[in-house]
């Protein structure tokens, strides 16, 4: 099951005082945050970032391109995504394994 992470899955105010979703892990704004930390903890101004394009890494590459760009010293090069490989048994493994290569 899919874990509700992303901050974009907030519960309405709206139901008479009751909640129906309980989020049981942090927003992936935390994530993000701790990125950018890692960043700046190691001074790396300059960096690409590479996620999955799938709404979990577009939603944290625009969390982390909000929270790089209030900083005037960090660069971001580009951003990449990737394709996400679903079954490792799959025969075309070998092909993604040989493109890594």
């Amino acid at each position: 099951a899919g874990l509700a992470t992303n901050p974009f899955l907030e519960a309405p105010d709206n139901y008479g005082g009751r909640t129906k979703l309980v989020r049981l892990y942090p927003s992936d704004i935390y994530q993000s945050r701790a990125i950018l930390d890692l960043l700046m903890e190691y001074q790396w101004r300059e960096f690409s970032i590479l996620a999955s394009p799938d709404d979990y890494g577009t939603v944290g590459v625009v969390h982390l391109l909000s929270l790089a760009s209030q900083d005037d010293q960090i660069r971001i090069k580009n951003v990449q995504h990737f394709d996400i490989v679903i079954n490792i048994s799959n025969p075309n493994m070998k092909l993604y394994t040989k493109k890594l290569q």
